[in-house]
Parts: structure tokens; C-alpha cells; sequence
């Protein structure tokens, strides 16, 4: 389970996030939810120990372990992967390059490898060859869910998958992350796309100017909620 508990982050003098409280349970998708600007992508770089922002204050916990202090590698191997917003895939390497750069066995075997990603996703087995920069958006967004995936993760921060991507593609990374749903992997889904997050989610939070959490409920009630769609999201 994750918790953040009175999160503050800062970027040198800017103070972004104000008191963030939130948390994943095991295996269920949670979406943050807010207008740009709000610190959403803070939140995930500080839970990912991503240097900036900075931590001054509050607790960010990963099975009752405190995760501050530590390297971002330290963290990754606590079990927790990140999909970054923009992808950031490795460019001059192959998408084989890409997924066994990363690439992590769990303790008890089992789990992702590359026969089980290019399982799921049967574009990048095609494309394992190809270097990432002569990757569509779309094949990028694939190669970097799937790389995250082969960290064998518990918990995956997922930061706008659906950024930048044409309607076709979209339906087919919806679908993926609708199959990991209800796993042994809990989400942590940061997105602009309501209806996207609202179909995946157990439970939303909103991010709000005064950078902390100004709605949290089930996703059945946002939908159903015009009046704090349109004050927290604008929509």
C-alpha cells in the first residue's frame, strides 16, 4: 500500500505541493486528477524519489517503509515503476535494448519477461528491432508501459499514457492498462482525459490549486457531479 501523508514539494523557492494526502491500495487503479500546473506530475516524481522536486516535509510510505531519503533506483527496486509523462524511452537503443535495459526478475520467479510483453503487446515483438526514435507515438507509449512492466512492479506510476495519442491507438493502450487492472499490480494513473480515467479508476482524487486534494471519491460520483467537475476540473 502507498500513502502520502501532508506531502510538501518544492522546486528551489516554488512551493508546489501544500499538504497532499493519498493513497493505493493493492491492486486497484487510483486517478490523480486536476487542471495542468497543479503538481500532479510533482507528486509522482516525488513519490518516484525523482530529483526536483524536493521533499521538505510530510511522509511518503511503501509497505509501511518510509520511501524519503531514498534514490530513485532504490525505490524502483522496492517494486514500484514509473511510466513517465512524455515516454522518455531510449532513443539511440532498440526496443529489445529498451526492455532488457530495465529489466528485473522477480524473487519468486515468475512474472514479466520479454515473451510476456510482446504478448501484450504483439506491435513491439514486430518492432523489436527498431530503434526508439523511428517509433510512431504511439509504439513509444507502448515501449514505455512495457519497459515499466519489466521491472516486475507491485506499483505503477503512470503519468498521462494517454498524452498525445490518435483515437485508434488510445483504445488499444485503454485496453492494455483495463488488463493489468484487477491484477497483482496497483495504479497510480495521472491523466487530463476524464473519461479515460473515470472508466479505469476505483477511486479519483483531484489536485487542486492550493496544491492539495480537493475531491476524493469513486469515479460513479465525479461522472454523476457536473457541479464539481466544472469548480475542480473546469469540464
Amino acid at each position: 500500500m502507498l500513502t502520502a501523508n501532508d506531502v510538501h514539494s518544492y522546486y528551489d523557492t516554488a512551493y508546489v505541493l501544500r499538504g497532499v494526502d493519498l493513497s493505493v491500495n493493492e491492486g486497484e487503479v487510483v486517478a490523480l486528477l486536476g487542471r495542468n500546473g497543479m503538481g500532479k506530475t510533482t507528486l509522482v516524481r516525488s513519490i518516484a524519489g525523482i530529483t526536483p522536486p524536493v521533499v521538505r516535509r510530510g511522509r511518503i510510505t511503501w509497505d509501511g517503509r518510509d520511501l524519503r531519503g531514498l534514490l530513485s533506483y532504490q525505490i524502483a527496486k522496492r517494486g514500484i515503476g514509473l511510466v513517465p509523462q512524455g515516454r522518455h524511452i531510449f532513443g539511440s537503443l532498440t526496443v529489445e535494448e529498451n526492455l532488457t535495459t530495465t529489466a528485473r526478475s522477480r524473487a519468486n520467479g515468475g512474472g514479466w519477461d520479454l515473451d510476456a510483453v510482446y504478448e501484450f503487446f504483439p506491435r513491439l515483438a514486430e518492432r523489436r528491432g527498431s530503434r526508439g526514435v523511428h517509433l510512431s507515438g504511439g509504439e513509444q507509449q507502448m515501449l514505455a508501459i512495457a519497459r515499466a512492466l519489466m521491472t516486475n512492479p507491485r506499483l505503477l506510476l503512470m503519468d498521462e499514457p494517454s498524452e498525445g495519442l490518435a483515437p485508434i491507438v488510445l483504445a488499444q493502450v485503454r485496453e492494455r492498462i483495463e488488463r493489468l487492472k484487477g491484477g497483482d499490480i496497483a495504479i497510480l494513473l495521472v491523466e487530463q482525459n476524464l473519461g479515460l480515467a473515470l472508466r479505469l479508476a476505483d477511486r479519483v482524487y483531484i489536485l487542486g490549486e492550493n496544491g492539495r486534494i480537493t475531491w476524493h471519491g469513486e469515479p460513479d460520483e465525479l461522472d454523476n457531479d457536473p457541479a464539481a467537475k466544472r469548480q475542480h476540473l473546469g469540464v
